[in-house]
């Protein structure tokens, strides 16, 4: 292979800028093999050793460049209109039970700050060119954009591009561009490998929290009532309102988020030394896996806090809760590979991963088998 570095031409994908409307994903996977046929994409992608030679000589502003004209690709989006990092508002309720848009937020709950994105980026792609397997390196960096959520959309699709040229052998056939076409469309993430972050963050805190070795779980999980931390905050005088929807915002995320927002809380009510008071300590084990992780747990009485918490209290665990999603992060990246054991059978991080994509596909197949079936 004479080139080792991806060169894209000035007008690689600059048909974009010449329409403004909308357009299927059919036709944005047609410009991206234009662009793949441009850049000559067959020469990085079509062997193991070229895809190592690739991935050798990438420079982290490389790596990013081609990720912006892949994605801006996908959603039809002219190059100087591209950006990572994108900061989002978010709409919560207040403690009226009525909707209130509260911009403040860092960024979407499900993902870091906004500010963090590019640090924690940079770390999956220098931690992933540790790996000596390509497919490997596309499982890390593809698991690390859809965690990330690097854009204001288009993630999933990015990442399974990002896969599928690392893990298959892209010569630009027909059949490359066929899969890819399935990969890219509506119905891309139920067709193929989709690499969904969720259940592997899951697992990710929930090794954090043994590892950690001060919260655990009770068979009922540490829960939070949103209706009667609304009604404990109505009253309170002391606090400002951004505060009490400050609060609104994590007990709600305690409901679709726990093990990020569990762990927040009582590492914020460990450093502050108020552990004892706001939490009731369970030593009689019923779950046998957690008995040998830990020597104690706790259940925080999430009440309490609601009704007796002050500024400083609400400012530490906001604080906490996105320093963990920052955390849970690296931790997946450094899980991916050093392929730590992760779930309840102990497997190896890179093969879990893999398997979450399988069972998702084999579960949309079935459902689908299921729908098409003729009736009895």
């Amino acid at each position: 292979m004479g080139e080792t570095k991806i060169y894209v031409p000035d007008d690689a994908d600059e048909f974009i800028e010449d329409n403004n409307k909308e357009i299927s994903r059919e036709e944005q996977s047609e410009r991206l093999f234009r662009f793949l046929d441009l850049t000559n994409a067959e020469q990085f992608f079509d062997t193991d050793e070229h895809k190592k030679e690739f991935i050798g000589n990438l420079t982290y502003e490389d790596f990013t460049n081609l990720l912006l004209h892949i994605n801006g690709i996908l959603r039809d989006i002219p190059q100087n209109e591209r950006t990572l990092f994108q900061k989002v508002g978010i709409v919560v309720p207040n403690t009226e039970g009525s909707i209130h848009t509260f911009i403040d937020i860092p960024t979407p709950s499900d993902f870091p700050r906004t500010e963090e994105k590019p640090e924690l980026l940079k770390y999956a792609f220098n931690r992933s060119k540790e790996l000596e397997s390509p497919e490997d390196v596309g499982l890390v960096i593809g698991y690390a954009i859809t965690a990330i959520h690097i854009f204001g959309d288009g993630n999933g699709r990015t990442s399974r591009l990002i896969y599928d040229l690392l893990s298959t052998n892209y010569t630009g056939s027909d059949s490359n561009k066929e899969f890819l076409r399935k990969a890219l469309a509506e119905e891309g993430r139920f067709d193929t490998p989709n690499l969904d972050p969720t259940e592997l963050l899951i697992e990710t805190c929930e090794k954090m929290i043994y590892d950690e070795g001060y919260l655990t779980y009770n068979d009922e999980p540490l829960w939070f009532d949103f209706a009667q931390i609304r009604a404990a905050l109505r009253d309170r005088g002391d606090l400002e309102d951004q505060e009490k929807e400050t609060l609104l915002y994590l007990a709600d995320r305690g409901n679709y988020d726990r093990e990020a927002v569990r762990l927040s809380l009582v590492r914020y009510l460990k450093s502050s030394d108020q552990l004892d008071e706001y939490t009731k300590h369970l030593p009689e084990y019923r779950n046998e896996r957690l008995a040998q992780y830990l020597p104690s747990r706790y259940v925080v009485d999430n009440d309490k806090f609601a009704a007796n918490c002050n500024s400083n209290d609400i400012e530490g665990f906001s604080k906490g809760y996105w320093d963990s999603k920052r955390d849970m992060v690296k931790e997946l990246v450094d899980n991916l590979v050093e392929n730590r054991r992760l779930g309840n059978n102990d497997e190896p991080a890179r093969e879990f991963a893999r398997d979450i994509m399988s069972k998702w596909f084999d579960k949309v197949n079935r459902d689908r088998s299921e729908d098409s079936a003729d009736p009895i």
